[in-house]
């Protein structure tokens, strides 16, 4: 870290902070570094130029300084320094406070060093304006030496560098900066003036219209295309001045051998020097001086002396010129006498840019439904978008996960609906909702026969028989007689106009073959036809007789037999027959002789 020494005549130099004339009490808790030493011992401080700061960000700095009691001056002479005070600080850029770790700004190094040899200030507070300035101090250094006790006063100037901030919020802020189709955003200052003087906006909002409103209304941006929202915000409400420049435009004084070595004072109404200028030697007017933004109150008086630096470090006074701190900057003129000062008035100035984004709405896509809304159980429907940049299928809201295909088939009840999404943009747009409907098939129908009927116990539902795969006029109902041998089948259809078929069953008219004995059972009953196996069987003998009762497969091979004797009234069984599925013949003998038979499926 760089050490900075300082030494004019027998004055030691030692860095203290003040603002204006006022020390502030602001920045408490600077560290002590009793490492930091100078050898040989010389006083001096450190850093020798500030950290950088930034604009609306807090800045926190730490000066260390040595004031040895004792040290040797360069030109050989020993010097003892017993007290230093600093009588004023200028130059520390707006919102920097600070506070030294001496509570009046007086150090007396030689008391009981090495513990008062070692000083620190801290530096804080959050700078508004960027620029280069300098602090300046002003110290009155007692020293003791061989010819005798000497009090002097003196100045120097410690650089600080304040650059815009490279974070922090914009001036304004939008409601709303992005959007598919449209954006509709309200404008909103982050500096408002609530009332007070001093405050000026100027909105340029990037669609060719603009504002000095301090609330713009409401705007809706329509058409696709990127808005630049422009800003400037101008704050004029700090009362002081920054004086940057001092010439000398004619003088009285003059040197008797050459030229006047010119230098000026600008001191406030309580004789506090607020900044001495380097001795421009041998020079006539015109003499400038830059002042590094001396800050000046509006509602204060100030004096700028003009001196003139004679033989033997002899000074004389030339002229005293005041003027007001509102002053923005003028010409004074006293007899021979004359200067020219400017000053800048600080204000906070934003200008910043937010970009509104506006992007293509994509199409609404548009939905199909093949072959229609609904299908019955079984069945399926074809959902097809247009073309679209990209598809995602919901349904009932809920997102399917893997249907973000052109097309999608159906197999379930629900509302559906697409949505295409611009890959670029991620703007995005819904298609209308289809409500499909997949409606159940009614039971499948079985029947059985009971003579030459029959009988299905199905309802609710739209019956129709079917004979060799061909309508039978008529037959609507639960019950269908037969009248021709062949394969028998029916249908059930629902409202909706689903259709469950029954199996094919063939079926021949009833026919005993032998007229005299027709009426000998009663109540044939046999169902149900197809079975698994398990059926019923019933009739009902009107006299007493031998009765026989067997079932055949196709190959006359009998899978099952039994034998009444001399049986009459109702026959009831359930039968459970353990045979391989096929077609089977039941026949009935009455006394030897056949009268019934039946085919069977089981399957």
């Amino acid at each position: 870290m760089k050490k900075q020494y300082f030494l004019s005549g027998l004055i030691i130099v030692s860095l203290l902070f003040v603002f204006g004339n006022r020390v502030q009490a602001q920045c408490p808790g600077c560290q002590l570094d009793m490492s930091f030493i100078i050898s040989p011992a010389a006083p001096g401080i450190s850093p020798d130029t500030m950290p950088v700061g930034f604009t609306t960000q807090y800045y926190d700095a730490d000066i260390d300084f040595y004031l040895p009691a004792e040290f040797t001056h360069s030109s050989g002479t020993d010097v003892t320094l017993t007290k230093l005070e600093v009588l004023s600080v200028t130059g520390l850029p707006f919102g920097l406070s600070f506070q030294s770790s001496s509570a009046n700004n007086t150090f007396f190094p030689s008391q009981n060093p090495p513990t008062t040899e070692h000083g620190c200030a801290k530096i804080c507070g959050t700078p508004v304006f960027a620029g280069q300035y300098y602090i300046t101090v002003f110290v009155r250094a007692y020293v003791n030496t061989v010819i005798g006790s000497q009090t002097s006063d003196d100045s120097f100037s410690i650089p600080i560098s304040i650059v815009p901030g490279g974070s922090g919020s914009a001036s304004f802020s939008l409601t709303n900066t992005i959007g598919c189709g449209s954006v509709t955003t309200d404008f909103i200052t982050n500096h408002p003036s609530n009332g007070h003087s001093g405050f000026s906006y100027s909105w340029n909002f990037g669609n060719g219209s603009s504002s000095q409103s301090e609330t713009p209304s409401t705007i809706t941006y329509s058409n696709p295309g990127q808005y630049n929202v422009v800003c400037e915000t101008i704050v004029d409400t700090v009362h002081f001045n920054y004086m940057n420049n001092v010439t000398i435009l004619g003088t009285s004084c003059s040197d008797f051998l050459g030229k006047p070595d010119l230098f000026i004072k600008i001191v406030d109404l309580g004789s506090n020097i607020l900044f001495q200028s380097p001795i421009v030697e041998n020079q006539n007017p015109p003499v400038s001086f830059t002042i590094p933004n001396l800050q000046l109150n509006h509602f204060q008086n100030y004096t700028i002396e003009v001196w003139d630096e004679d033989a033997l470090s002899t000074y004389e006074h030339c002229t005293t010129f005041q003027f007001s701190g509102i002053n923005p900057g003028s010409t004074l003129t006293s007899g021979s006498n004359s200067l020219s000062f400017t000053t800048t008035r600080p204000v906070f100035e934003y200008l910043d840019t937010i970009t509104v984004s506006v992007y293509s709405q994509p199409a609404v896509p548009v939905i199909i439904a093949t072959p229609a809304l609904s299908a019955c159980q079984n069945d399926s429907i074809l959902l097809s978008a247009d073309n679209a940049p990209s598809y995602q299928w919901f349904k009932d809201t809920v997102l399917l996960l893997g249907q973000n295909f052109q097309t999608m088939w159906v197999f379930n009840s629900g509302k559906f609906f697409v949505v295409s999404t611009d890959t670029t943009n991620g703007c995005w747009a819904q298609s209308d909702t289809l409500e499909i409907n997949i409606y159940n098939n009614p039971p499948k129908p079985t029947f059985w026969r009971i003579g030459d009927t029959l009988q299905t116990l199905i309802a609710g539902f739209d019956i129709q028989w079917f004979l060799n795969g061909d309508t039978i006029l008529g037959a609507t109902s639960q019950k269908c007689h037969i009248d021709t041998a062949g394969l028998y089948s029916l249908t059930a259809t629902s409202a909706q106009g689903c259709i469950s078929k029954s199996d094919i069953v063939y079926y021949q008219p009833y026919n005993i073959g032998f007229e005299e004995i027709d009426n000998s059972i009663k109540d044939f009953s046999l169902y149900p036809n197809p079975n698994s196996g398990n059926f019923y069987l019933s009739f009902n003998a009107i006299s007493d007789s031998d009765i026989q009762i067997s079932l055949f497969d196709i190959l006359g091979r009998e899978a099952y037999a039994e034998d009444l004797v001399r049986f009459k009234g109702t026959y009831q069984k359930e039968f459970n027959i353990q045979v391989r599925p096929s077609f089977y013949i039941l026949e009935i003998k009455i006394n030897n002789q056949p009268i019934k038979r039946e085919k069977i499926i089981i399957q």
